[in-house]
């Protein structure tokens, strides 16, 4: 049921290889960094660390956005769906559990809590 199109299929692989060359240089950018000499110009291997940190986020972005589309297209959201309550007139809501209750009422009749 893992239905995708060649452009998700392409997606997900540019993704892979963007986050992976996005690791491999916020290591290389942090060991230069961590061993370069106190007096020495290390902001070559700073920036290397940025520019990988960002490729890294930006791979997984593409990973993460393309397989919830996958994931929408075969149906997986489909079930989630969400309930709302209408209070009834006059009414208000428990604060400890949401059910309705009366105007009236100092206890709510589903979990018992105090209302009001």
């Amino acid at each position: 049921m893992n239905n995708r199109t060649l452009l998700q299929t392409l997606l997900l692989l540019v993704g892979g290889v963007v986050l992976l060359g996005g690791l491999v240089c916020v290591v290389s950018g942090f060991a230069g960094f961590a061993s370069s000499d106190p007096g020495s110009d290390g902001d070559s291997s700073m920036m290397l660390f940025a520019a990988g940190g960002f490729a890294a986020v930006i791979g997984f972005g593409l990973i993460a956005f393309t397989r919830a589309a996958i994931l929408t297209r075969n149906g997986a959201y489909a079930r989630v769906t969400i309930e709302q309550a209408t209070a009834p007139r006059g009414g208000r809501f428990c604060s400890s559990c949401g059910t309705a209750t009366s105007p009236t009422a100092r206890f709510c009749e589903s979990c018992g809590a105090a209302v009001g």
